[in-house]
């Protein structure tokens, strides 16, 4: 999503994990779109916990200008063997 809004002309994106920590690929991904000139920033911020939300707008966006958009992409995913398959 970071490289397609970087395509369409955005110069600072901020993505949010429940982590903070870029790692493998994504930091690879990043990293390049941090030198083709689009600022990208990771913070730290769990979206279904409202202190971190409150957090992150108070502060976590510091020096950053104001938010044009949000796109909301997070899930959490629930694998095991117990869940019958059904087909």
């Amino acid at each position: 999503m970071a490289k397609w809004l970087a395509g369409k002309g955005a110069k600072h994106i901020v993505l949010l994990s429940r982590s903070g920590v870029l790692n493998g690929k994504a930091k690879e991904e990043i990293d390049g779109l941090n030198k083709a000139g689009t600022q990208v920033v990771v913070r730290c911020c769990d979206v279904a916990n409202r202190a971190d939300v409150d957090e992150l707008v108070m502060t976590g966006l510091h020096g950053l200008p104001p938010v044009r958009g949000i796109v909301h992409g997070a899930m959490v995913l629930h694998v095991g063997t117990h869940m019958p398959y059904r087909y």
